[in-house]
């Protein structure tokens, strides 16, 4: 029985002293090299806002062959894709569509954004080129924008 007595108490004092070798041996090793790998998926969010549907087309308009119309078009978008994003413009009618930017009259427009989830907002004066054989009259305003990204 002492023999017993001897073993049961020797592994009780191994069982006590454990945690004081797990917790110096893991004092040793404080630092670890850790790889981490992410995909970050892009995405765009926009929107785009006229103040007006439609035009009015006059006589004075159908001799100039266009229309000016100022502030006609607002965009708006946010991205976490750090190159520009160029909006192409087309009409949903038979004139043509066109967009005031600094660089002139185009039928697309480059807008950056400033930073990842940061709302970026533009608003431009758009031409509309008149059709051959326009009549007086109103007429709908339909624009339509396709994004892409370089």
């Amino acid at each position: 029985m002492n023999i017993a007595k001897c073993i049961v108490a020797g592994i009780l004092a191994v069982i006590a002293i454990q945690p004081l070798w797990t917790s110096s041996a893991l004092a040793d090793t404080n630092s670890a090299i850790v790889h981490v790998q992410a995909t970050v998926r892009p995405y765009l969010q926009f929107s785009a806002s006229q103040p007006s549907g439609s035009y009015r087309v006059t006589v004075a308009d159908i001799r100039r062959g266009h229309i000016d119309l100022p502030q006609a078009l607002t965009i708006q978008m946010k991205t976490n894709i750090r190159d520009e994003i160029s909006f192409d413009v087309a009409s949903g009618g038979p004139e043509r569509v066109l967009l005031k930017t600094t660089g002139g009259l185009s039928n697309a427009v480059r807008m950056a954004a400033a930073s990842p989830a940061t709302l970026v907002s533009q608003t431009l004066d758009m031409r509309i080129v008149l059709p051959s054989g326009a009549r007086e009259g109103v007429y709908p305003l339909q624009v339509a924008l396709m994004p892409t990204a370089y």
